[in-house]
């Protein structure tokens, strides 16, 4: 398992960033969790996949009313069946750094019915790493 640093920003009221390295696993370990009071209506998580080699990038959100969605590469949001083979590609490049950029969201989750888990993976040729964050009300 490779170490990565994760840094959640919350663009305009607050900036949550993590300082600590956080490890990503196929067991999709939990990265943080935050009141919506704290958030903005941007939602970006930046993983460094240090060594890996990237090949596919995933963001998935859970609602309460636990419908599993996940995020197209244009940024809609579609059913997801809960198998891995569904999973669609949101096609990230990494940044100048080598880093990924997940954007999560892009609107006042305060309107949704809470808590909402997102997940962000990436395939790698030997599986899947993921983390995720919960948002509370």
């Amino acid at each position: 398992m490779r170490l990565a640093y994760l840094i959640l920003s919350g663009l305009y009221w607050s900036t949550v960033t993590f300082a600590e390295q956080h490890v990503l696993s196929t067991e999709n370990v939990q990265i943080g969790r935050f009141r919506v009071a704290d958030l903005d209506s941007t939602l970006q998580l930046t993983v460094d996949p240090e060594e890996d080699v990237v090949i596919a990038t995933h963001v998935i959100a859970r609602f309460q009313n636990n419908r599993p969605q996940q995020r197209m590469e244009n940024g809609d949001w579609v059913f997801w069946e809960e198998t891995t083979s569904t999973l669609l590609d949101t096609g990230l490049s990494p940044n100048s750094d080598g880093s990924i950029t997940f954007e999560l969201v892009k609107q006042d989750l305060s309107q949704h019915f809470l808590p909402i888990i997102f997940t962000v993976a990436y395939q790698t040729e030997k599986g899947f790493k993921s983390g995720y964050i919960v948002v509370d009300p």
